[in-house]
Protein backbone atom coordinates (compact mmCIF):
# COMPACT_ATOMS: atom_id res chain seq x y z
CA UNK A 1 0.00 0.00 0.00
CA UNK A 2 2.83 2.30 0.74
CA UNK A 3 4.75 1.32 -2.42
CA UNK A 4 1.62 2.65 -4.16
CA UNK A 5 1.54 5.53 -2.65
CA UNK A 6 4.66 6.28 -2.89
CA UNK A 7 4.46 5.69 -6.87
CA UNK A 8 1.53 8.07 -6.93
CA UNK A 9 2.93 10.77 -5.62
CA UNK A 10 6.11 10.40 -7.37
CA UNK A 11 4.61 9.68 -10.78
CA UNK A 12 2.48 13.35 -9.59
CA UNK A 13 5.70 14.95 -9.32
CA UNK A 14 7.31 13.88 -12.51
CA UNK A 15 3.69 15.16 -14.22
CA UNK A 16 4.16 18.43 -12.20
CA UNK A 17 8.08 19.25 -13.34
CA UNK A 18 6.93 18.00 -17.38
CA UNK A 19 4.18 20.98 -16.59
CA UNK A 20 6.43 23.16 -15.63
CA UNK A 21 9.27 22.67 -18.30
CA UNK A 22 6.34 23.09 -20.66
CA UNK A 23 5.41 26.36 -19.24
CA UNK A 24 8.93 27.38 -18.96
CA UNK A 25 9.60 26.72 -22.61
CA UNK A 26 5.97 28.82 -23.91
CA UNK A 27 6.57 31.35 -21.29
CA UNK A 28 10.53 31.93 -22.58
CA UNK A 29 10.64 30.93 -26.49
CA UNK A 30 6.74 31.19 -27.15
CA UNK A 31 7.17 35.06 -28.67
CA UNK A 32 10.32 33.65 -30.78
CA UNK A 33 8.47 30.94 -31.62
CA UNK A 34 5.51 32.43 -33.06
CA UNK A 35 7.55 35.13 -34.48
CA UNK A 36 9.17 32.74 -36.43
CA UNK A 37 5.93 30.76 -38.25
CA UNK A 38 5.46 34.80 -38.97
CA UNK A 39 8.10 35.35 -40.76
CA UNK A 40 7.96 32.07 -42.70
CA UNK A 41 4.35 33.05 -43.45
CA UNK A 42 5.32 36.25 -44.90
CA UNK A 43 8.54 34.75 -46.66
CA UNK A 44 5.88 32.29 -48.48
CA UNK A 45 3.37 34.91 -49.56
CA UNK A 46 6.45 36.69 -51.15
CA UNK A 47 6.87 33.64 -52.78
CA UNK A 48 3.95 33.05 -54.19
CA UNK A 49 3.38 36.81 -55.31
CA UNK A 50 6.95 36.45 -57.44
CA UNK A 51 5.80 33.13 -58.71
CA UNK A 52 2.50 34.41 -59.99
CA UNK A 53 3.91 37.79 -61.35
CA UNK A 54 6.99 35.96 -63.06
CA UNK A 55 4.33 32.66 -64.42
CA UNK A 56 1.71 35.68 -65.71
CA UNK A 57 4.49 37.66 -67.35
CA UNK A 58 5.50 34.55 -69.17
CA UNK A 59 2.24 33.48 -70.33
CA UNK A 60 1.39 37.54 -71.62
CA UNK A 61 4.72 37.49 -72.97
CA UNK A 62 5.63 40.36 -70.74
CA UNK A 63 9.33 40.25 -70.34
CA UNK A 64 9.75 43.42 -68.65
CA UNK A 65 7.35 43.15 -66.15
CA UNK A 66 8.75 39.26 -64.92
CA UNK A 67 12.35 40.68 -65.26
CA UNK A 68 12.35 42.02 -61.54
CA UNK A 69 11.57 38.51 -60.37
CA UNK A 70 14.23 36.81 -62.79
CA UNK A 71 17.58 35.33 -61.05
CA UNK A 72 20.41 36.44 -63.83
CA UNK A 73 22.35 33.63 -62.38
CA UNK A 74 25.07 31.50 -64.38
CA UNK A 75 26.20 34.24 -66.91
CA UNK A 76 22.74 34.92 -68.14
CA UNK A 77 22.02 38.19 -70.43
CA UNK A 78 19.12 39.74 -70.56
CA UNK A 79 19.34 39.26 -74.49
CA UNK A 80 19.54 35.33 -73.86
CA UNK A 81 16.42 35.36 -71.49
CA UNK A 82 14.32 37.08 -73.79
CA UNK A 83 14.94 34.64 -76.05
CA UNK A 84 13.85 31.68 -73.58
CA UNK A 85 10.72 34.27 -73.22
CA UNK A 86 10.19 34.16 -77.04
CA UNK A 87 10.85 30.44 -77.43
CA UNK A 88 8.07 29.46 -74.92
CA UNK A 89 5.79 32.42 -76.42
CA UNK A 90 6.37 30.08 -79.83
CA UNK A 91 5.42 27.40 -77.94
CA UNK A 92 2.08 28.59 -76.62
CA UNK A 93 0.98 29.72 -79.78
CA UNK A 94 1.97 26.64 -81.91
CA UNK A 95 0.34 24.95 -78.90
CA UNK A 96 -2.77 27.22 -79.57
CA UNK A 97 -2.84 27.40 -83.29
CA UNK A 98 -2.59 23.31 -83.33
CA UNK A 99 -5.03 22.84 -81.28
CA UNK A 100 -7.50 25.60 -82.57
CA UNK A 101 -6.99 23.66 -86.39
CA UNK A 102 -8.02 20.04 -84.55
CA UNK A 103 -10.44 21.15 -82.21
CA UNK A 104 -11.82 24.46 -83.28
CA UNK A 105 -10.86 25.97 -79.71
CA UNK A 106 -8.46 28.50 -78.28
CA UNK A 107 -6.86 26.58 -74.87
CA UNK A 108 -7.03 28.57 -71.80
CA UNK A 109 -4.12 28.15 -70.08
CA UNK A 110 -3.94 27.86 -66.47
CA UNK A 111 -1.42 27.83 -63.50
CA UNK A 112 -1.21 26.69 -59.90
CA UNK A 113 1.63 27.36 -57.27
CA UNK A 114 1.11 23.56 -55.82
CA UNK A 115 3.77 23.32 -53.63
CA UNK A 116 6.60 25.12 -51.94
CA UNK A 117 9.73 23.40 -50.34
CA UNK A 118 12.44 25.57 -48.17
CA UNK A 119 15.80 24.18 -49.01
CA UNK A 120 17.53 26.66 -46.60
CA UNK A 121 16.90 30.61 -45.97
CA UNK A 122 17.93 31.80 -49.27
CA UNK A 123 16.19 28.80 -51.70
CA UNK A 124 13.43 27.08 -52.36
CA UNK A 125 11.64 24.74 -54.86
CA UNK A 126 8.69 25.23 -56.30
CA UNK A 127 6.42 23.66 -57.90
CA UNK A 128 3.84 24.95 -60.44
CA UNK A 129 0.81 23.08 -61.86
CA UNK A 130 0.38 24.18 -65.93
CA UNK A 131 -2.56 23.07 -67.98
CA UNK A 132 -4.85 24.27 -71.17
CA UNK A 133 -8.43 23.69 -71.24
CA UNK A 134 -7.08 20.42 -73.49
CA UNK A 135 -3.99 19.43 -72.35
CA UNK A 136 -3.04 17.26 -69.37
CA UNK A 137 -1.83 18.90 -65.72
CA UNK A 138 2.11 19.45 -66.64
CA UNK A 139 4.27 20.12 -63.11
CA UNK A 140 7.58 21.70 -63.17
CA UNK A 141 9.82 22.59 -60.44
CA UNK A 142 11.46 25.25 -60.17
CA UNK A 143 14.40 27.38 -57.38
CA UNK A 144 13.89 30.95 -56.26
CA UNK A 145 16.52 32.37 -55.07
CA UNK A 146 16.01 35.31 -52.57
CA UNK A 147 18.73 38.02 -53.86
CA UNK A 148 18.35 41.71 -52.35
CA UNK A 149 15.30 41.05 -50.49
CA UNK A 150 13.19 39.89 -53.59
CA UNK A 151 12.49 36.14 -54.40
CA UNK A 152 13.69 35.90 -57.91
CA UNK A 153 13.30 32.56 -60.23
CA UNK A 154 16.03 30.51 -61.00
CA UNK A 155 15.27 30.94 -64.90
CA UNK A 156 17.48 27.92 -66.20
CA UNK A 157 15.92 25.86 -63.47
CA UNK A 158 12.04 26.94 -65.01
CA UNK A 159 13.06 26.26 -68.87
CA UNK A 160 14.85 22.67 -68.03
CA UNK A 161 11.78 21.87 -66.21
CA UNK A 162 9.53 22.10 -68.77
CA UNK A 163 11.53 20.34 -70.81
Amino acid sequence: MIRALIKLIWGFVWWAAGLFVIYYVITTYGDQILELNDDSSQEEEAIKESARIFIESLFENDYYKGKPYIYFGDGLTDESVQGMYTLYQTGFQIHSSLSKGFTGITPNFQYRIEDIQFVDPEHVRLTYMIKSDISNEEYIQSTFIKEDNVWKIHITSFFTGTM
